[in-house]
């Protein structure tokens, strides 16, 4: 056989190339719907909430009109707080929470949950019956937690609240539903029921077909808080709640202090990370707060128990950390908190190794972050898959004097705790103008690039009230927008309705 020639050669090799490069693209551009309630403010059903989705991609091409999302929950009750956790084809498990408006049930609360195919057609039942009910009772039923299970199947925990005081008798329990919407167990099982007021921070899978549940365990004398401790339970696929032989709690964290307000997530080895607040109500440090974190085996054991090295994240003498967020990585953990010193604020962040040892600044101090006025609060985290982080925070009397005002600003954190954006010191502006922008959402391309969601509220006629938009931005590695031409913030949705807090659906 004759060998081509070289120019022929070169030609098909270039010809190759070409029709490669577009289509390398467009495997990086993927589609992103945003889930979220939504209120109505006008009309009968004034006071009413229901679900919604907005779809775009990642390129900034919206999919669904921008005045007429799509409406994925919308029955005769108020529907919000919704999570969702993907499934193989491109849909999602849903579970959210319902509020009844009856006036024989008004107040009441109970979770629901449906499956949804990549366009938000119900997957479970008929045409009119396709929820799966999680919890159902005379009492308010909140704040729930869903862990997928390696056979397909979708554990739920939540709290009940027998009252309706923030000082009430609340409980926990979970429930298991295959992958067809079916109920695994026979009735639901407590995780934590006892004369205690058990709040749920977290849960996550272990490597047995069970998963962990992390939750606040707090004393209450004359409506006030006395003790609170920080108690991890697992329950098993078959809905016993035991560690081995032993159907008590194990302790993450047990002082003569506070412990509560945890941030939870997977340590990828069937076990748990957790990151808390202390809250010191004796000694010299009294009324101070700080932030620690342990590390928890999938057998309950504190990995972290070394007494000459407390893993301690944040502990400064004059200042107070609170409100940690997690992400993992494979290292470790990186943690995010509120700090306020003096009478600023700023977002601290910190990484831990697997064994607990705080890496920047020599493990002396957190890595600050924030603007140069204005205070910060309500920070969200993610990893880029690199090694970076970026980092969100909402900002309170930073660059204008519009009342009410609120903007969002993002840092860059590099592996090393460097800040790569705001020449090294300072967050950037991702949405500032004189509306407020609350509530932001991250995600991350293929490139590692940052999409930040939030939702922006523009005033009515009537004092205090506001319609919402759903906006966009994306900024490359550099800190440059990768959406520039076309004007960004791109709005997804405003249908003259008030909006919540979104949760992300990628495919």
């Amino acid at each position: 056989m004759n060998s081509m020639k070289p120019a022929l050669v070169r030609v098909i090799l270039a010809s190759a190339i070409a029709l490669a490069i577009p289509m390398v693209a467009s495997a990086q551009i993927g589609r992103i719907a945003a889930l979220f309630p939504a209120q109505f403010l006008s009309g009968e059903h004034t006071g009413d909430q229901d679900i919604i989705a907005a779809r775009f991609f990642t390129d900034g091409r919206i999919e669904t009109p921008v005045a007429a999302p799509a409406s994925i929950c919308s029955q005769n009750y108020k529907e919000f707080s919704p999570i969702i956790l993907p499934d193989t084809d491109g849909g999602c498990f849903l579970v959210y929470t319902v509020e009844h408006n009856s006036s024989a049930h008004a107040g009441d609360r109970d979770i629901l949950m449906r499956r949804l195919d990549r366009e938000g057609h119900d997957r479970w039942g008929d045409s009119t019956n396709h929820i799966t009910p999680i919890a159902r009772s005379n009492f308010r039923e909140q704040n729930a937690r869903a862990v997928k299970l390696y056979d397909g199947s979708i554990m739920v925990l939540y709290e009940v609240h027998y009252s309706a005081s923030i000082y009430g008798d609340v409980d926990i329990a979970a429930v298991k539903i295959g992958a067809d919407g079916k109920p695994v167990w026979g009735s639901g099982s407590w995780v934590a029921k006892t004369k205690r007021r058990e709040l749920l921070s977290g849960a996550v899978a272990d490597s047995r077909g069970g998963v962990i549940a992390v939750y606040e365990s707090a004393s209450i004398a004359k409506d006030s808080v006395v003790a609170s401790d920080l108690l991890a339970m697992r329950i098993d696929g078959y809905g016993k709640a035991a560690w081995g032989a032993s159907a008590n709690p194990v302790h993450v964290a047990s002082s003569r202090h506070l412990e509560r307000n945890a941030a939870v997530v997977s340590d990828g080895a069937g076990g748990a990370y957790v990151a808390y607040e202390i809250a010191y109500t004796a000694g010299d440090r009294t009324g101070d707060i700080d932030i620690l974190a342990q590390r928890i085996a999938p057998d309950g054991t504190r990995r972290w128990i070394d007494e000459t090295a407390v893993p301690l994240v944040s502990s400064d003498a004059k200042a107070r950390e609170t409100d940690p967020v997690v992400v993992a990585e494979p290292a470790g953990l990186a943690v995010a908190f509120k700090i306020q010193i003096g009478h600023q604020t700023f977002i601290g962040m910190q990484r831990l190794d697997m064994l607990g040892k705080p890496l920047w600044n020599e493990g002396k101090k957190a890595v600050l972050t924030g603007i140069p006025k204005g205070q910060v609060e309500h920070q969200e985290l993610i990893a880029d898959g690199l090694g970076n982080f970026y980092l969100s925070m909402e900002v309170t009397g930073a660059t204008d004097t519009v009342a009410n005002d609120r903007d969002i600003f993002v840092q860059r954190i590099a592996a090393d705790g460097a800040q790569a954006w705001g020449d090294g010191e300072y967050a950037v502006a991702a949405f500032n103008t004189p509306m407020p922008e609350r509530d932001a959402t991250l995600t991350v391309d293929p490139l590692g690039q940052l999409i930040i969601l939030a939702v922006r509220d523009t005033p009515t006629a009537i004092p205090g009230e506001y319609t919402s938009q759903v906006i966009a931005q994306k900024f490359a590695v550099d800190g440059a927008s990768s959406w520039a031409s076309l004007q960004p913030p791109i709005i997804l949705s405003e249908d003259g309705r008030r909006y919540g807090k979104m949760v992300l659906l990628r495919e």
